[in-house]
C-alpha cells in the first residue's frame, strides 16, 4: 500500500510539472506559434532573364523569429527529368540554413511551390535564399514584382547572377507570430482542466484503495 501511494505521488508531481513546463512553454516563452503567410501582391508581374546555369538570390528581413516556410515560384515552358533547381535558405554570412532539391517536373510553372524551413531565426536581422540552377539545361525564369505596392514587404534586394533587379521575387513567406492574450489564456484553461482532472482521478482512487 505504501508503494501504490508513492507511486500516486510521483505521478501526481508528474502531471503538475507537466501542466507548469507546459504552460511556461505556451507563455513566456512563445515556443507555440500561429502561422501568418505574407505573399508578394498579384499584380504587375515581370520575368527575369533565363536562369539556367545561374542563381537567383533574394535577401529579407526576419519579420518574426520562426519560419515555417518559403514558396517560392518559376516560370518555365518545359522541364527535363534530369532538370533539378537547389534551395537553400542562408544566413548573411553564408552559412546554410536549410537545403532542398527541388524538381522541376513536380513543381508546377507560375505557381508557388512549398519549401519547408522550420528553423528559429534572430528577429530583424537578414537571412537569403538561393535557387542554384546551376544544372539545369532549360529555359527557366524568375518571376518578380517591379512596383513597391506589390513586393513582399520583407524583401530586401533581388539578384540573378551580377546582376541586380529593380523588383524584389515573388514569394511567400510562412512566420510563426506569438499566440495573443485571448490564445494562451484558452490553452492554459485546456491545460489546467486536463491537469486537474488527472490529478483528481489519481488522488481519489487512492482514497478508494483505502476504503478497500
Amino acid at each position: 500500500m505504501q508503494m501504490n501511494r508513492n507511486i500516486r505521488k510521483w505521478i501526481a508531481g508528474v502531471i503538475i510539472t507537466a501542466m507548469a513546463v507546459g504552460m511556461v512553454c505556451i507563455w513566456p516563452f512563445s515556443l507555440l506559434r500561429r502561422e501568418m503567410p505574407v505573399a508578394s501582391g498579384n499584380d504587375d508581374y515581370a520575368y527575369t532573364d533565363n536562369l539556367s546555369g545561374e542563381k537567383l538570390v533574394q535577401f529579407l528581413t526576419a519579420a518574426e523569429s520562426y519560419l515555417y516556410s518559403v514558396d517560392v515560384v518559376l516560370d518555365y515552358e518545359y522541364a527535363a527529368d534530369q532538370d533539378v533547381a537547389i534551395f537553400r535558405f542562408l544566413k548573411e554570412d553564408g552559412t546554410v540554413i536549410t537545403e532542398e532539391e527541388i524538381p522541376l517536373v513536380d513543381a508546377r510553372t507560375n505557381n508557388y511551390y512549398e519549401i519547408t524551413i522550420g528553423k528559429w531565426l534572430k528577429k530583424g536581422e537578414i537571412y537569403y535564399y538561393e535557387i542554384d540552377l546551376s544544372n539545369v539545361t532549360s529555359e527557366v525564369h524568375g518571376v518578380y514584382t517591379y512596383s513597391a505596392e506589390n513586393h513582399n514587404k520583407d524583401n530586401i534586394s533581388l539578384q540573378v547572377g551580377s546582376r541586380e533587379y529593380e523588383g524584389q521575387a515573388v514569394v511567400r513567406y510562412t512566420w510563426g507570430i506569438k499566440l495573443n492574450w485571448k490564445n494562451i489564456i484558452c490553452i492554459w484553461a485546456c491545460l489546467i482542466t486536463a491537469g486537474t482532472t488527472l490529478f483528481t482521478v489519481i488522488m481519489n482512487k487512492g482514497g478508494a484503495d483505502k476504503k478497500l
